[in-house]
């Protein structure tokens, strides 16, 4: 696989990386997702030159050893930005973040207009109707408008992006209904399962995964609490069974969350934590349903119990899905502990969904994405080392498999939204030089 050229060889093609932060190894899947393209993108042939740009800058060694293991170059510090655009050309953008799209804006628009941008939606903080993670400040109106401001920011960002790539078809969907004509293609993520050295019939217990650092009220606290203190107790009545729950940036209501219910901070290699529960509980009742629960899961090799949000935003199979409700979770974990065929057939199905977040597909469809970029924006190019016959499962391409430079809006933002974003972003939106 090679990326685009935009100048003639032997220069290596050099992808820009425009992110809210260093990606650090652990349980948040936008940071996941971030470092598995990082990964694939410096193991392709011939290797391209890779800068990693930051928007929210903050003292992270480990993480940053981790980036620069694949040959990345991180440019963190503002002062740093303007220099960096005015010495260098990219072949090909990536945005992998809102606050990182509307620090960096000025800057694209400036140095490469024509590049073409790839743009990761699962980063994408507005998608669904959500709120912004960042904090607003001010009265409740001045929330809501600035709030408005980051929504438009982003449709723009959508739908003026060469090609979006979606962890679902579910968030495709919603890509679709703030850009309509842009280009997706469903880029899953992959797993490398371990084997489990615990016989089914010694497995006990339940877990659940997740990462606490948005802090209070979180998505994953919310689903926390509400496992401990609405479903565990009543599963409890009929089964001596402890559920486990494993997170890094953990809040005080986490790390004390009751009868019943453990708190583990995250090691290293999270699926190693779960071998010996008999299911992995993921569940979200607001926010975005995407979660790196399941993929911890199944790189465990243990039975998945999704809740609806998180179930729909991954495509995850039916026999998985279980309704987002004590009732329907209680019942679920019940059939879990107890055993028998309804627990294999849930294991069988969490297997062959691992088997389907292969690597090779993964590479397919990043293969489908650049491929498509390539023939429409830089005539002919280096043959792929890896050309797929055909793109199966997450390698299906939504609409052109080309992307058209007729569908693109206007790439030039309107400087009120700018100002409105500088709001909702620390440090405001730096001029470029």
């Amino acid at each position: 696989m090679a990326i685009p050229l935009a100048r003639p060889a032997p220069h290596s093609a050099r992808v820009l990386v425009l992110a809210d932060r260093v990606p650090r190894p652990g349980l948040r899947l936008v940071d996941h997702r971030l470092l598995q393209l990082l990964a694939e993108l410096s193991s392709t042939d011939p290797r391209p030159l890779i800068t990693l740009l930051v928007a929210d800058w903050c003292a992270t060694p480990s993480a940053d050893d981790v980036v620069r293991s694949f040959g990345v170059e991180i440019v963190s510090h503002a002062p740093e930005w303007g220099a960096w655009f005015r010495g260098h050309s990219a072949d090909l953008v990536v945005i992998h973040g809102s606050v990182a799209a509307r620090r960096f804006l000025p800057y694209l628009e400036a140095s490469f207009p024509d590049t073409p941008r790839v743009v990761d939606s699962t980063a994408i903080e507005t998608l669904g109707g959500n709120a912004p993670l960042a904090p607003l400040e001010g009265d409740g109106e001045g929330r809501a408008i600035l709030g408005a401001a980051c929504r438009v920011l982003d449709q723009h960002l959508l739908a003026s992006a060469d090609a979006v790539w979606c962890a679902s078809d579910y968030e495709v969907a919603q890509v679709r209904d703030l850009a309509p004509s842009v280009s997706t293609t469903v880029l899953r993520g992959y797993v490398d399962p371990m084997p489990s050295m615990v016989p089914p019939s010694l497995r006990r217990d339940v877990a659940m995964v997740g990462s606490f650092v948005e802090g209070v009220c979180s998505p994953d606290e919310d689903a926390a609490m509400f496992l401990a203190c609405d479903v565990m107790p009543r599963v409890r009545l009929d089964a001596n069974v402890t559920m486990h729950m494993i997170g890094e940036d953990a809040t005080p209501t986490v790390r004390a969350p009751g009868s019943g219910v453990r708190f583990h901070a995250a090691r290293g290699n999270v699926p190693a934590q779960l071998n010996g529960v008999r299911a992995v509980i993921a569940v979200r009742r607001f926010g975005r349903g995407a979660s790196v629960a399941p993929f911890v899961a199944v790189a465990a090799g243990v039975p998945l119990i999704a809740g609806g949000l998180v179930a729909d935003a991954l495509d995850l199979p039916s026999m998985l899905r279980v309704d987002d409700d004590a009732d329907a979770l209680v019942e679920a974990i019940g059939t879990c502990i107890v055993g028998g065929p309804a627990w294999a057939d849930r294991a069988d199905v969490t297997a062959e969904w691992a088997r389907a977040l292969s690597r090779t597909r993964y590479r397919d469809a990043l293969v489908a994405t650049l491929d498509g970029l390539g023939s429409a924006y830089r005539g002919p190019i280096p043959a792929w080392s890896v050309v797929p016959k055909a793109i199966a499962w997450e390698g299906r391409t939504h609409g052109r498999t080309a992307p058209d430079p007729e569908h693109r809006v206007a790439r030039t933002v309107p400087m009120l939204d700018l100002a409105l974003a500088d709001q909702v972003t620390t440090g405001g939106v730096p001029d470029p030089e």
